[in-house]
């Protein structure tokens, strides 16, 4: 994870969470072969709303401390919020072109049969 001037007081300067939710973030964005350049918040961003989704207890408020706890990083809620809104844009093209394609295959499949 590049340095993000962190917690100058901490060794290391990162909060965990954060730094698997990018390592997650970039592994994800990898393996469906994602090219375009992102930023270190998106590739938390992304992975954050994928586990949003998964889990039950995930909320507004839980959501809201997140964000704030990403301002340690010197990310301003601006930052925070344009990310989060890139992303989400992003999975639910991603997710639509994945169930067109989807959808085209299987009607090839149909015709061909």
């Amino acid at each position: 994870m590049p340095y993000l001037n962190a917690d100058r007081g901490k060794s290391g300067g990162y909060h965990i969470g954060h730094t698997l939710l990018w390592s997650s973030g970039k592994s994800r964005l990898e393996t469906i072969r994602y090219h375009v350049e992102t930023s270190a918040l998106e590739k938390i961003m992304f992975a954050r709303l994928l586990s949003s989704e998964r889990d039950e207890y995930s909320s507004e408020e839980t959501e809201h401390r997140f964000d704030e706890g990403l301002q340690i990083y010197g990310y301003s809620p601006e930052d925070v919020s344009k990310a989060r809104n890139k992303m989400a844009g992003f999975l639910a093209g991603w997710r639509h072109a994945i169930s067109v394609r989807r959808a085209s295959m299987e009607q090839s499949a149909d015709t061909e049969q």
